[in-house]
């Protein structure tokens, strides 16, 4: 199990434990209220992350997202959270 940084969707900066698999899914359900008179009426919209992983000063570090996003920026999200190395 390692830590992995969730990026975009309703768990942005969220960090989590997984089995480490590169371009695996993690799957995050988060309700839609279709009718605020019934609660019967709730719905499920899955958040889909794929799974990576970057090299920052020599460590790896897994990360991932639900949201097209450059490389560029994933460095500083991962420096400033507080994700331990692979």
């Amino acid at each position: 199990m390692v830590q992995v940084l969730l990026i975009g969707g309703d768990h942005d900066g969220k960090i989590e434990e997984h089995e480490y698999k590169r371009d695996g899914v993690i799957i995050h359900y988060n309700p839609i209220v279709l009718s605020s008179h019934s609660p019967e009426t709730e719905m499920r919209s899955p958040y889909r992350y794929t799974m990576d992983a970057m090299i920052i000063d020599g460590q790896y570090y897994a990360y991932a997202s639900c949201k097209s996003i450059d490389v560029s920026e994933i460095e500083p999200l991962i420096k400033t959270s507080y994700l331990k190395p692979m």
